[in-house]
């Protein structure tokens, strides 16, 4: 299978890559060979690989319409949204697909009932939400990767450690940590996060941002201080790089106001980070009130108050932390939906 833009929602998907060429690496997964292209040469390079490999699957992420530019189709050609907008006016491209799939099926749904040329092409297509996983055996806090400790669901003392690192680290007292690691744009929620700053100061908690993204919430988040009880770091950061802080943290922030998966809170979940989350798009398939605060009509504030309830009631706390790590977030429950798309 050769898959142009292998980004790294898509790499996560094994741990034994290997170099293959020059800006395409290769894995064995599932029982399928897969070619991932990076973004920088996918346009002539994926190409080429088709011809050079012969694949039985065609599996793009990248431009839909390169599809069209192949010397030779493969048997199978499947295109996969990860945000609609990318090819919201994409349709016609699309429609020369075997298959079109997204990263969840609430999400699936969402577009189905946009109303536009998009929705009218997939629903008269094989068009599917597979909701994304995450790869478990790396986000193992049982393992000891990229954590001060090794923790469990079953064992869970070894998260006051991380905690410990994680206030040391950024000069943060002994308070309960709200974390949100995303790109700042308003899908995500940022307008209800910066609105409930001072109530999550004023619960006794801290708010620590990761993140780049829209000048105006780079410039609201730079105007706020510890005073306020936030702590912004303007940078990026991978799903490697946050594993620290998940294990440190209390609280996941992802109070999306559009959310094709939601990565980000499964990955906090399996490090006992519980979520604080609105059911939009891939987070009504993930979550539930047993593994994550709800933020509900009420608004964030009202959320807040909820998650300061649960840290100040530790056995209740520990139960829920426990839930979230024993919750099945990984592609070993989640990966038939492609074997199936793959299969037809």
């Amino acid at each position: 299978m050769v898959c142009p833009n292998g980004n790294e929602k898509f790499l996560q998907f094994s741990g034994n890559l290997r170099q293959y060429t020059e800006g395409v690496r290769t894995c064995r997964l599932f029982a399928v060979t897969y070619y991932a292209v990076s973004r920088k040469i996918w346009p002539d390079r994926a190409m080429e690989l088709v011809d050079e490999l012969a694949p039985d699957i065609f599996h793009n992420f990248a431009a839909s319409e390169l599809l069209s530019q192949l010397t030779t189709r493969p048997a199978r050609c499947i295109y996969t949204i990860d945000q609609k907008d990318f090819v919201k006016d994409k349709a016609e491209a699309l429609s020369a697909y075997d298959a079109v799939t997204t990263v969840s099926e609430a999400y699936a749904q969402e577009i189905l009932d946009g109303g536009d040329e998009l929705a009218e092409t997939l629903a008269g297509m094989d068009f599917r939400g597979i909701t994304n996983g995450i790869l478990t055996p790396i986000f193992a806090p049982e393992k000891g990767l990229l954590v001060s400790a090794k923790y469990s669901a079953k064992n869970l003392s070894g998260k006051a450690i991380c905690k410990a690192r994680l206030q040391t680290t950024y000069g943060i007292g002994d308070v309960c940590i709200y974390l949100m690691m995303c790109r700042l744009v308003r899908d995500k929620g940022l307008d209800a996060v910066i609105e409930s700053a001072h109530a999550i100061r004023d619960s006794g908690g801290f708010l620590l941002i990761v993140g780049k993204g829209d000048a105006e919430y780079e410039e609201k988040l730079h105007a706020l201080t510890r005073d306020d009880g936030v702590l912004w770091l303007d940078k990026w950061a991978s799903a490697l790089q946050s594993i620290p802080m998940l294990s440190g943290a209390d609280f996941y922030l992802s109070p999306s106001v559009t959310e094709p998966c939601g990565l980000m809170p499964m990955h906090a979940a399996r490090f006992g980070c519980i979520p604080i989350v609105t059911l939009s798009g891939g987070l009504k398939d993930n979550f539930d009130s047993e593994v994550a605060v709800i933020v509900g009509e009420d608004g964030m504030e009202t959320a807040i108050t909820e998650a300061a309830e649960l840290y100040a009631d530790k056995d209740t706390l520990t139960a829920k932390r426990v839930a979230c790590m024993d919750r099945d977030f990984s592609w070993a429950t989640r990966k038939a939906g492609y074997l199936e798309v793959y299969d037809l």
